[in-house]
């Protein structure tokens, strides 16, 4: 009965753990990081998890781990000054030095990658606004957050005008001219008169201006379905 026992016994073990399972990164980050739950139905966390979260792939070499050893062939060369190199392994000050040394390439990737921006050519763009915005939300509360508006153009007549740089691109729109000035676009009505001089008027007005190629107007505003109209110029339209 004892034998028997033990080997009904044997057939209920499980031959399996944790390095068995073929997993992705993204699933491993997704454990280290808790998205699943209250937690993450409810968005919380997430400045925690875009800093987190990398490729740890990246600058890695074969051969290189935490103990610092020294493979000839594989992070180290095999001949050195005529002699055949056998293991070793690196002091601990070296390891921590050639560590910080791998973050410290692997954050610069990063911001790298973020600061790239797609250049368009001929285009110019101008911040007009930048200020911040809070939204109230159900889930996370009250949010704060940096809108900005940003209008671009390449002087020749096309301009666009959003609430962020990438995404004005997108929305761009010709504008007919008569000798380097208009009077009509969209919803806003302004007359403008060439003159020789520069004079002053909105100040969103006159970025839109520069990088449309309007040059020396002088601008009054006449209508404009706008919820937020314009301020007209201090002299009178002419």
């Amino acid at each position: 009965r004892a034998l028997g026992g033990a080997a009904h016994l044997s057939h209920l073990a499980r031959h399996s753990s944790f390095f068995n399972k073929v997993m992705t990164a993204d699933e491993l980050w997704r454990g280290v990081l808790a998205e699943y739950g209250a937690g993450a139905r409810k968005g919380r966390g997430k400045r925690t998890k875009r800093k987190m979260n990398k490729d740890l792939n990246r600058g890695q070499n074969l051969g290189e781990g935490r103990a610092g050893y020294l493979w000839p062939g594989l992070n180290t060369p095999v001949y050195k000054d005529g002699s055949i190199q056998k293991p070793s392994q690196r002091g601990e000050t070296e390891q921590k030095e050639v560590t910080a040394a791998l973050e410290r390439q692997r954050d610069e990737w990063d911001k790298r990658r973020k600061t790239k921006i797609k250049r368009e050519r001929d285009f110019d763009s101008h911040v007009i606004e930048v200020k911040r915005a809070f939204n109230v939300t159900a889930k996370e509360s009250r949010k704060r957050s940096i809108s900005s508006l940003v209008a671009v153009g390449n002087g020749n007549g096309a301009a666009g005008k959003y609430r962020r740089k990438k995404r004005a691109m997108h929305y761009l729109y010709y504008t007919e001219r008569y000798n380097n000035h208009t009077s009509e676009s969209y919803t806003t009505l302004c007359y403008g008169l060439r003159l020789d001089g520069s004079v002053p008027f909105h100040r969103s007005l006159q970025c839109c201006g520069d990088i449309t190629i309007w040059e020396h107007l002088l601008v009054k505003k006449w209508k404009s379905n706008a919820k937020q109209k314009p301020v007209p110029c201090e002299q009178p339209f002419i």
